[in-house]
């Protein structure tokens, strides 16, 4: 499963950090997590539980082509901050989470490859709450 956060620009780990305890959720990153060069899975802590997801930036043309085809939906965005998870409820809360705080952090849109659907700002926050909500007890 994937999502994808099409942004501008990669805020630094202090910063989503940031953003994602002002969200309201319990996920803690690595401090060090180089968010501009990480290509793979990123350890973090949800709720007290290990967890993670794989994470890495790329250029929005080589990491979603086939899902946005035109600049309307991006809004001149070149990049695409990307999650996947494989199929564990935990791993998707831990997904949502930090993908959310990151579209709202950046000004970008939570994109969600399988719908077809954008989320932005609060929205994207209340999505990912939905979708935690939805998996509470189920890990």
């Amino acid at each position: 499963m994937s999502m994808h956060v099409i942004l501008e620009s990669v805020p630094s780990c202090g910063d989503w950090q940031k953003a994602i305890s002002a969200a309201g959720f319990d996920l803690t990153l690595n401090p060090t997590l180089d968010t501009t060069r990480n290509v793979g899975f990123v350890p973090v802590r949800f709720n007290n539980l290990d967890s993670g997801f794989e994470f890495n930036v790329a250029p929005m043309a080589d990491s979603v082509p086939n899902y946005i085809s035109s600049s309307k939906t991006t809004h001149g965005r070149k990049l695409s901050a990307n999650f996947v998870w494989h199929s564990d409820l935990l791993e998707m809360c831990c997904a949502f989470a930090a993908a959310s705080a990151l579209a709202k952090l950046s000004g970008g849109a939570l994109f969600l490859a399988d719908d077809g659907v954008q989320y932005s700002g609060d929205d994207a926050i209340q999505v990912a709450k939905a979708q935690i909500a939805d998996a509470d007890g189920m890990y």
